[in-house]
């Protein structure tokens, strides 16, 4: 793999492209940092043309209202991803019956902008993993906030 991550490294120095040598750069400070094992040179070029895919869309016009970069999970397609992660193994059943609780309906306007984060009371992102339990992740947030609020801020719950 030596062989070839310098024969790569010639190639993307003969090119003038020096975009790509930083992304390979990137990518290999990504394994280093996430200790990325690739079982054969087919898995490393697909896994790092996917990290280069995830590259590109991260400098393309973002949105401003969350922070992206290179995470662990910068080398899956969004395929894998969402089939890994996305836990969308649900029965279509179960929501049927559903009722949902109607709200207190008041004719106050509404503000124009409203962020809990504004408030000092939403709790810092954490990660699941791959075990399904992001309906336990979303339950402890929505206590975490509840009591932050009741405490006036978050910092208190610490």
């Amino acid at each position: 793999m030596n062989k070839f991550i310098l024969v790569l490294l010639l190639a993307l120095a003969s090119c003038e492209v020096d975009i790509e040598a930083e992304i390979f750069k990137n990518f290999q400070r990504f394994i280093k940092k996430y200790n990325k094992k690739y079982s054969s040179m087919t898995e490393f070029l697909a896994r790092y043309n996917a990290f280069r895919l995830n590259i590109f869309k991260l400098t393309e016009n973002g949105p401003e209202t969350f922070k992206i970069g290179v995470t662990k999970f910068s080398d899956l397609t969004p395929q894998e991803f969402a089939k890994t992660y996305l836990n969308l193994n649900f029965d279509a059943y179960a929501f049927m019956n559903f009722q949902p609780v109607h709200a207190k309906v008041t004719n106050d306007a509404a503000p124009d902008a409203f962020d809990w984060r504004d408030k000092g009371v939403v709790s810092p992102v954490k990660d699941q993993g791959s075990c399904g339990s992001c309906w336990s992740f979303a339950t402890v947030a929505n206590l975490e906030g509840l009591y932050a609020q009741k405490k006036r801020s978050y910092q208190n719950f610490l």
